[in-house]
Protein backbone atom coordinates (compact mmCIF):
# COMPACT_ATOMS: atom_id res chain seq x y z
CA UNK A 1 0.00 0.00 0.00
CA UNK A 2 1.38 3.48 -1.14
CA UNK A 3 0.79 6.51 0.31
CA UNK A 4 -0.56 9.76 -1.48
CA UNK A 5 1.54 12.38 -2.11
CA UNK A 6 0.98 15.77 -0.19
CA UNK A 7 -0.90 17.91 -1.89
CA UNK A 8 1.03 21.00 -3.96
CA UNK A 9 -0.06 23.66 -2.17
CA UNK A 10 1.40 21.62 1.00
CA UNK A 11 4.76 21.13 -0.93
CA UNK A 12 4.93 24.91 -1.71
CA UNK A 13 3.86 25.81 2.06
CA UNK A 14 6.76 24.05 3.44
CA UNK A 15 9.03 25.09 0.77
CA UNK A 16 8.35 28.96 1.57
CA UNK A 17 8.39 28.10 5.39
CA UNK A 18 12.12 26.78 5.15
CA UNK A 19 13.12 29.79 3.28
CA UNK A 20 11.08 32.40 5.73
CA UNK A 21 13.11 30.52 8.53
CA UNK A 22 16.34 30.92 6.97
CA UNK A 23 15.75 34.59 6.39
CA UNK A 24 14.24 35.37 9.65
CA UNK A 25 17.44 33.48 11.18
CA UNK A 26 19.88 35.69 9.61
CA UNK A 27 17.68 38.34 10.44
CA UNK A 28 18.17 38.19 13.93
CA UNK A 29 21.89 37.21 13.54
CA UNK A 30 22.72 40.38 11.57
CA UNK A 31 21.03 42.12 14.98
CA UNK A 32 23.25 40.54 17.58
CA UNK A 33 26.28 41.27 15.46
CA UNK A 34 25.69 44.49 16.19
CA UNK A 35 25.57 44.47 20.06
CA UNK A 36 28.04 41.83 19.96
CA UNK A 37 30.37 43.99 18.52
CA UNK A 38 29.99 46.80 20.91
CA UNK A 39 30.13 44.28 23.90
CA UNK A 40 33.08 42.47 22.90
CA UNK A 41 34.55 44.92 20.89
CA UNK A 42 35.27 42.97 17.62
CA UNK A 43 37.19 43.77 14.43
CA UNK A 44 35.44 43.40 11.31
CA UNK A 45 37.36 40.39 10.78
CA UNK A 46 35.84 38.54 14.02
CA UNK A 47 32.75 39.68 13.42
CA UNK A 48 32.68 37.93 9.86
CA UNK A 49 34.18 34.74 11.66
CA UNK A 50 31.26 35.26 13.89
CA UNK A 51 28.56 35.61 11.08
CA UNK A 52 29.91 33.01 9.16
CA UNK A 53 30.16 30.42 12.04
CA UNK A 54 26.58 30.90 12.77
CA UNK A 55 25.49 30.57 9.11
CA UNK A 56 27.56 27.22 9.55
CA UNK A 57 25.64 25.70 12.03
CA UNK A 58 22.07 26.72 10.69
CA UNK A 59 23.50 24.27 7.79
CA UNK A 60 24.91 21.80 10.07
CA UNK A 61 21.52 21.46 11.63
CA UNK A 62 19.60 21.61 8.68
CA UNK A 63 22.21 18.83 7.73
CA UNK A 64 21.03 16.81 10.85
CA UNK A 65 17.68 17.09 10.90
CA UNK A 66 16.49 16.70 7.72
CA UNK A 67 19.70 15.03 5.91
CA UNK A 68 21.94 11.90 6.18
CA UNK A 69 21.30 10.57 9.76
CA UNK A 70 17.04 10.57 9.44
CA UNK A 71 18.04 9.23 5.95
CA UNK A 72 19.74 6.11 7.80
CA UNK A 73 18.26 6.17 11.10
CA UNK A 74 14.59 7.04 10.21
CA UNK A 75 12.55 9.43 11.66
CA UNK A 76 11.57 7.94 14.72
CA UNK A 77 15.01 6.97 16.03
CA UNK A 78 16.58 10.51 14.75
CA UNK A 79 15.91 12.73 18.00
CA UNK A 80 17.14 9.18 20.13
CA UNK A 81 20.74 9.62 18.33
CA UNK A 82 21.10 13.18 18.70
CA UNK A 83 20.77 13.23 22.82
CA UNK A 84 22.77 9.91 22.56
CA UNK A 85 25.61 11.42 20.46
Amino acid sequence: MTADPPPRNYTILVALLGAFLDGYDLMIISGALLFIKVELQLSATEIGWVGAIAFAGMVAGSWSSAGSPTGSAGRARSPSCWCCS
